[in-house]
This record gives structure tokens, sequence and C-alpha cells, in this order.
């Protein structure tokens, strides 16, 4: 499997910052992005039963910054969508972990994805 260090360091510093720096992801061609999200979802996946928080959390992150690569670097939509059942499946898996009572996932062109959880809230007992 590919070190995909240089993904990693430019998605944590773009959580910290904002700040995207594309040239240290120059090097890496669609098989690369296709083997890092089929690694990640893998590694979420096994946060499920454990820390659903934090799975939670890493799902939105990973999402939301292939978003704003595939902005400048569209033909990472490509591996993405490649991996939509699992990420559809990991997505209900959360819902049902979190307590969510629905679950709604769009994917819209230039690329974008939206994950709309519907918690129910309960009354208070008497």
């Amino acid at each position: 499997m590919e070190d995909f260090s240089a993904i990693k360091e430019v998605l944590e510093r773009w959580k910290v910052s904002g700040e995207l720096e594309l040239r240290k992801l120059t090097g890496l061609n669609i098989n690369s992005w296709r083997d890092y999200f089929k690694q990640e979802i893998t590694e979420i996946e096994s946060l499920l039963d454990s820390a659903v928080e934090d799975a939670h959390e890493r799902l939105a992150a990973l999402l939301s910054f292939a978003v704003v690569v595939a902005r400048v670097r569209p033909f990472i939509a490509a591996p993405l969508l490649r991996y939509f059942s699992d990420i559809k499946g990991l997505i209900h898996k959360l819902a049902v972990n979190l307590g969510v009572s629905d679950t709604e996932v769009t994917i819209g062109f230039p690329f974008t994805i939206e994950m709309t959880f519907s918690i129910p809230t309960s009354k208070p007992s008497k």
C-alpha cells in the first residue's frame, strides 16, 4: 500500500488553518487517491463500535476535504465516487450508532457532497 503522508499532512493543515497546500499533492495520481479513500473508509468503519463520534468527525472532514480539493483538482471526484456505496453504508451505520432517524446524502456537480442527519428529539417525561 502507498504512503499517504502527503495527503494526511495537507488534510491536517487544512483542518487547522484552512490553507490548502496543493503543491504537496502534485505527484499523486488517480490510483493514489483511490487507495487513500479506500484506506480512510476502512479506518473510519473500524471506529464505529468504539468511537462513533470520532468516526463521524473523521468522515465529515474527509468528505469536506475531498470537495475542497476537487474544486481545483476535479479528477479526484471519480475515485471518491467509486466508493459511494461504501460511504453510503458508513453513513447508515453512523446514523444507527448516533440514534439518528433519517439520513440523506446529496452529491452535486460541480463536485459537492452534503450529508444530512435528522436527529429526533424526545419530550421530557413528566
